[in-house]
């Protein structure tokens, strides 16, 4: 595998359940010095549809993981350059805050409060099966999930008779699905998306359920602060006939007197005869 294999990756997509089937792949970080066993990991977890770096050193893993963003991090504790732990903790100094799962056959030696405090998802001692790995790193990206789903419902506010939640910048469809559960109770309820650069047709489908689930209700999903392009591009693919949007909180206010429009009718007429669920 070459620097130029592990360097070219495509941009980043978080993921929010870690198995194989999902909408977005798993962007993995594998760090491991013996190229055996780092080519028989990355091809391994390549078959399961996701994208893979690999790192043979330590200072190769930090280079990668500056440049990339990952949705997971397998750090083989010894490294040819140093300790695995030093590289964990030196990108959590810099901000880095993606979980990782170390492989060691020296598990001993990462104590408990260490790994609390590098934020150590997990430690699987070498030898370790496949099967065994891909269950640690799921557990370890639905830990993510969570923790970053509370964070989202700690931020949520009322603004103007809607509920108000920060939407994840990546909006993927699986962190959309996880949002939507979280929220079903909210009749009146407004996402700020000023962070997030795109929707992907999936994401946009998940919004587009959440908003008709909300019409029987007399509610609405409103999303807020959406960039003019992208908004554009809703606008322009028939989005918007389902998900309200308003360029910023300011507009909450009218869109919460607003009644329900024709458009917004007529779809939830045609989930209703179609019997799909609004």
């Amino acid at each position: 595998m070459s620097s130029e294999e592990r360097n070219d990756m495509p941009p980043a997509t978080a993921n929010a359940t870690g198995m194989p089937a999902v909408v977005s792949p798993v962007r993995a970080l594998v760090v491991d010095d013996e190229p055996l066993v780092l080519w028989t990991t990355v091809k391994r977890l390549e078959r399961l549809g996701w994208q893979v770096a690999g790192a043979e050193s330590g200072h190769e893993a930090e280079t990668l993981w500056t440049r990339n963003d990952f949705d997971i991090v397998i750090m083989d504790y010894r490294l040819s350059d140093g300790l695995g732990t030093d590289v964990v903790a030196a990108m959590r100094q810099a901000g880095h805050r993606e979980p990782v799962v170390c492989l060691t056959a020296e598990s001993e030696r990462i104590e408990p409060a260490a790994r609390q405090q590098l934020d150590i998802a997990d430690v699987l001692s070498k030898p370790l099966t496949m099967d065994d790995l891909t269950k640690t790193v799921s557990e370890a990206l639905r830990g993510a999930a969570k923790r970053g789903g509370e964070s989202s419902e700690a931020a949520a506010e009322h603004v103007d008779g809607f509920r108000l939640a920060i939407c994840p910048e990546s909006a993927t469809a699986d962190e959309l699905a996880l949002l939507a559960d979280r929220h079903a109770a909210d009749d009146w309820l407004a996402l700020d998306m000023s962070g997030t650069v795109s929707l992907s047709r999936e994401a946009l489908s998940v919004l587009a359920g959440m908003a008709r689930a909300r019409m029987p209700r007399q509610g609405r999903l409103c999303l807020v602060g959406l960039s003019g392009e992208e908004l554009a591009r809703l606008r322009g693919e028939g989005w918007t006939r389902d998900i309200a949007c308003v360029a910023d909180r300011a507009g909450l206010a009218a869109e919460r007197r607003r009644p329900i429009s024709v458009p917004e009718r007529e779809s939830l007429l045609a989930s209703v005869v179609d019997g799909s669920e609004p």
